[in-house]
């Protein structure tokens, strides 16, 4: 492109730039992450980019409807990308008549002629020398970077409001695909409000560990069996630890042998089958995070607050989530027992902490009240379940922590939340060109020229 008149080339690092990939190309495209206008084609063109296009998810050209003045005349239609002309070739777009009808073939770097496009007048424009020096250099860094996020070094120099725009979203996203999950467990169930929100209870008390397993129990049983003995501890304890097998060993304990009696009768009495033992992840569990004590923990929730799961919505269920004051806590028996006849060598604290209600409330209840917002049509009552997060702690966690290097100041769990989605959606997969955040990392500088 040497010598092409218009472009300015002194200064631009043209060499050593490390070449885009085929998607980084279109993403360059698409939002115009070029420096000097107007461009000329390679037969000498000069070329103005009124509309970039839109994107094509499906097969065909690469842009739809593009808008561009070639030599001063308007030109509407579709573009196609490669990363080199010769790639035309290797992508068999010759034997494509989609591609006959294009208004212009853009490449990072034409290597060959290509007849197809010779033949019905198509220019190639060559972008190598108007892409913005960096943008390859800092999108090649954060696809090399070893951390879990891959803009680790840059995203801390980004204005703070800008990041606070897209966390808001990513809760938002967080939320619809929550609900999307709920709706699934919502169909299952039939419509069945408080069995919905006992799956979604229980399967949060299972937290990392054994939450598939949780959600399991909560389909082999019934809510409104545990409610029937809802003033029966022990047989509340006694159905969830003997439908998930942890009743099936032998042992001389009193304790243990009062739940194994009381399960082998409501077994029968309501027909239960109980799941395979190996279902539960018992090793490298801390103590305090014991599926077992959690099981406990659960129990003592239905016993001694049953509206939790048929009043979601009301006051009483959102001062037990978000007030301290409410204790939840395992029979005492589990004070100095691992498992079922298990001694322990040290008293363990068996209340459910602050910190471990929040976290089910973020990721069960929170989520129920955004659902059924969006299930009524309700916009007060999605509102209220987004702003709540804002009003718990922010979580600690492996994914959030990831995130350390940030001036943004993180204060609530709305922002951990988001931080979760970027991480999962976006940082894990290095999906930087999806990504708000590497939009705006990748863009620095671009219209310095202009």
């Amino acid at each position: 492109m040497a010598g092409v008149p218009g472009v300015q080339t002194k200064g631009l690092r043209l060499i050593h730039m490390p070449q885009p990939n085929e998607a980084l190309l279109q993403f360059i495209w698409e939002h115009k992450l070029w420096l000097t206008l107007p461009f000329y084609t390679n037969s000498g063109k000069e070329l103005f980019v009124i509309s970039p296009g839109q994107r094509n998810t499906e097969s065909g050209p690469d842009f739809f409807n593009a808008r561009i003045r070639l030599n001063g005349l308007l030109l509407q239609g579709n573009i196609e990308l490669h990363v080199k002309s010769s790639d035309w070739l290797k992508h068999g777009h010759q034997l494509d008549a989609r591609y006959n009808a294009l208004i212009l073939h853009v490449v990072y770097e034409h290597d060959v002629e290509v007849p197809q496009n010779t033949a019905y007048g198509v220019e190639v424009l060559e972008m190598k020398p108007y892409i913005a020096p960096g943008t390859l250099e800092r999108y090649a860094a954060m696809q090399a970077e070893q951390r879990h996020i891959p803009c680790y070094h840059q995203m801390s120099s980004l204005p703070e409001e800008l990041v606070r725009l897209w966390l808001n979203r990513l809760l938002a996203d967080r939320m619809e695909e929550r609900a999307a999950s709920i709706e699934q467990v919502w169909q299952y169930e039939q419509a069945n409000s408080p069995q919905v929100m006992f799956t979604l209870l229980l399967k949060a008390f299972g937290f990392k560990s054994n939450a598939p397993c949780f959600e399991l129990l909560a389909r082999h049983l019934p809510l409104a069996v545990l409610l029937r003995h809802r003033n029966a501890l022990q047989d509340i304890e006694a159905l969830l630890l003997g439908m998930v097998g942890a009743l099936e060993q032998e042992s001389s304990d009193d304790y243990t042998q009062v739940l194994k009696t009381n399960f082998e009768r409501l077994k029968v009495l309501y027909n239960l089958i109980p799941m395979p033992p190996h279902l539960l992840r018992t090793g490298s569990v801390r103590p305090h995070n014991s599926p077992y004590l959690r099981l406990m923990q659960f129990a003592a929730l239905v016993h001694n607050y049953p509206f939790v799961f048929t009043e979601p919505l009301s006051e009483r269920t959102c001062r037990f989530f978000l007030e301290t004051s409410l204790p939840l806590h395992a029979t005492l028996y589990w004070e100095w027992h691992s498992a079922p006849g298990r001694k322990r060598n040290r008293k363990l604290n068996v209340t459910l902490s602050a910190e471990s209600r929040y976290q089910i409330a973020v990721n069960a209840w929170i989520p129920f009240l955004f659902f059924e917002g969006k299930r009524a049509n309700n916009i007060s009552l999605i509102d209220y379940a987004l702003n709540l997060t804002a009003t718990l702690p922010f979580e600690n966690n492996r994914k959030t922590k990831a995130f350390d290097n940030l001036t943004l100041t993180c204060r609530s769990s709305a922002d951990s939340q988001a931080f979760i989605q970027l991480h999962d959606q976006f940082c894990i997969k290095k999906a930087c060109l999806r990504c708000a955040i590497g939009l705006k990392i990748l863009r620095k500088d671009v219209y310095l020229s202009k």
